[in-house]
């Protein structure tokens, strides 16, 4: 039954449906770019996949989230996109955590997965996924979009830039304030608490992207870090743009000899509940 499942991608020269299945990957958004990630990754049969968000589902989001319905108003994002992308594929474990990345999400959560995967619309945040991967020793795979664009970057850990190395001083001073996807200002928009336009098709471009790419990662398939993938969705066209490294970053090395504590230890399988009493 499974092999039927997944027939025709298995048809791919050099796709690796087992390491699919084995993978462990932590997803940290469930809004437009966690929908599309969480239904990629799941229809491709991604064994393992871990969802974040502490925020509750609006009305404005149904018009680019495709596993969220008008009864769901209310309700947690993480726990709505789990409960949806198990139903695509039950053959897939989906957990979810209704918690904030800086608080309820340890480097020991990272430690245990083979990929983050980050789709969020605030600054701090991101650096707070990229800090916490850059020092468990994961690979962090970012996406952010605008109105009609967005771009997806590998930070590995490896001598190329951190997450951190892409911050200017400005962007750590702005840290906090709730913008695009990328933590630009977008032109026209006045304070930082109006909604930034963005669009479904434009999330499921750059979803889809940052779903190819976690595959291609996952299936062993070279992968191309130091760059930004940019797409504009106005001229309809893609480009790479460079990342430059920088020397004086203190997060460029993870923590070594790391010591597992069997009561704190986070397993993958224990992931996911959205009761912070049952937490590791």
């Amino acid at each position: 039954m499974g092999a039927e499942r997944y027939d025709r991608q298995q048809r791919i020269q050099g796709w690796d449906q087992k390491a699919l299945a084995q993978a462990r990957v932590l997803i940290v958004d469930a809004g437009a770019l966690g929908n599309e990630l969480l239904k990629n990754l799941s229809l491709c049969g991604v064994g393992h996949i871990g969802v974040v968000d502490f925020d509750r589902i609006e009305l404005s989001n149904l018009s680019r989230t495709v596993l969220f319905r008008d009864e769901d108003i209310g309700r947690p994002k993480a726990q709505v996109a789990a409960e949806a992308a198990t139903r695509l594929n039950c053959n897939v474990d989906i957990r979810h955590i209704d918690g904030d990345v800086f608080y309820d999400v340890g480097l020991g959560f990272y430690r245990h997965v083979n990929l983050t995967i980050g789709g969020l619309d605030n600054l701090a945040a991101r650096s707070q996924v990229g800090l916490s991967c850059a020092l468990a020793g994961i690979p962090f795979l970012d996406g952010g979009m605008w109105a009609l664009g967005g771009e997806v970057r590998w930070f590995l850990p490896d001598n190329g830039p951190c997450f951190e190395c892409t911050l200017t001083d400005d962007d750590r001073q702005r840290a906090y304030e709730r913008r695009s996807c990328t933590g630009l200002r977008s032109e026209g928009i006045a304070s930082f608490d109006q909604r930034v336009p963005t669009t479904v098709s434009t999330a499921a471009v750059i979803g889809g992207i940052l779903a190819q790419e976690a595959v291609r990662y996952l299936c062993g398939w070279r992968i191309q870090s130091g760059e930004a993938i940019v797409y504009n969705g106005l001229a309809l066209a893609m480009h790479r743009a460079a990342l430059s490294r920088n020397p004086d970053c203190p997060y460029h090395l993870p923590y070594q000899n790391v010591v597992e504590l069997d009561r704190t230890r986070c397993q993958f399988h224990k992931f996911a509940t959205s009761d912070a009493g049952e937490r590791l």
